[in-house]
């Protein structure tokens, strides 16, 4: 299995709730600065890094090829 980690650092995420958008912190434990997005396919990687394709890791899961 494969994902897209996108170099873009957030400090929230913005969720919507009953049509309503509800901003979350991304910030869970002491020290932490914020969350790095990981995304299923790279189309959807895309979108978050504003089609900079540079932001764009590809992760590879242990035991996967």
């Amino acid at each position: 299995m494969k994902a897209y980690l996108v170099h873009k650092l957030d400090e929230k995420l913005t969720v919507n709730v009953l049509g309503k958008s509800i901003d979350i912190p991304a910030i869970w434990d002491k020290g932490m600065i914020g969350v790095l997005p990981v995304y299923k396919d790279r189309e959807s990687a895309m979108k978050h890094a504003d089609n900079d394709d540079a932001l764009i890791s590809v992760i590879k899961f242990r035991g996967e090829k």
